[in-house]
């Protein structure tokens, strides 16, 4: 799941940042949006698991209060796993382009082409697409300690 949400996340920033040939962006943001579409179906399976076999347990001598931490940590991971997808779906629909899921078949709008929408779904994409970064380095992070 890591490798997916980084790989969407690097070729979304690349597509966005970079002044690239028309042609080549274009190509790009459809890698980032197949890409990215994946982590719906994985999220579709994975958030079921967790609910049922619950987080695992932290080593002992973890303070609770880390412990607290980790679990508030990685509930809004899952909240961003959620939100930034389908969020940039929501700013796909509004502004009337197709959202390709790897390549094989195209998910259907959320809403109809609503132009006025589609730079607030694309603020909410952005300032998530952050947030899950933040909280991915402060995972590996934790992680490493």
């Amino acid at each position: 799941m890591a490798v997916v949400i980084i790989c969407a996340w690097i070729a979304g920033y690349y597509s966005s940042t970079l002044s690239l040939p028309q042609k080549i962006q274009a190509d790009s943001i459809m890698l980032h949006k197949s890409i990215a579409t994946i982590t719906l179906f994985l999220l579709a399976a994975r958030i079921p698991w967790r609910l049922i076999h619950g987080a695992p347990e932290a080593s002992c001598g973890v303070p609770s209060l880390e412990r607290a931490a980790a679990r508030f940590g990685h509930l809004l991971l899952y909240i961003c796993m959620l939100v930034l997808p389908v969020s940039g779906w929501l700013w796909s629909s509004a502004a009337g382009f197709k959202i390709p899921v790897a390549g094989l078949f195209f998910l259907p709008p959320l809403m109809d082409k609503t132009p006025a929408l589609a730079p607030i779904f694309k603020q909410m994409h952005i300032y998530v697409a952050y947030a899950i970064a933040v909280l991915v380095c402060g995972h590996v992070f934790m992680a490493l300690k």
